[in-house]
């Protein structure tokens, strides 16, 4: 499932310093320099644990489809690219984006 272009080059990590909590059927990620809670849906949860760097946008919805068990299509990948896009806006990967 690749991604043409420099985006499929990135490798998403989270910042060390983030908590990260299971809250029932949702993961909230509280940033202490900011003060700011993120709350990801189980899909967006699947993604987000597995930004540790060594995934590319591609191997990450192989990954969450793979998770899921779910048939190859766009919208995992789309579903990938609005988590990051997500956590993105609130500076929630290390800066240069690998780990």
């Amino acid at each position: 499932m690749g991604v043409p272009g420099p985006e499929s080059e990135r490798r998403p990590c989270l910042r060390d310093d983030l908590v990260v909590r299971q809250v029932e059927d949702e993961t909230v990620v509280y940033d202490p320099i900011t003060d700011v809670t993120v709350v990801f849906n189980v899909s967006a949860a699947a993604v987000i644990a597995l930004c540790d760097g060594t995934r590319s946008l591609g191997e990450l919805a192989d990954s969450v489809q793979a998770h899921f068990q779910a048939g190859p299509g766009p919208s995992i990948l789309e579903g990938v690219r609005t988590t990051i896009e997500e956590a993105d806006a609130h500076h929630l990967f290390v800066p240069d984006g690998t780990a």
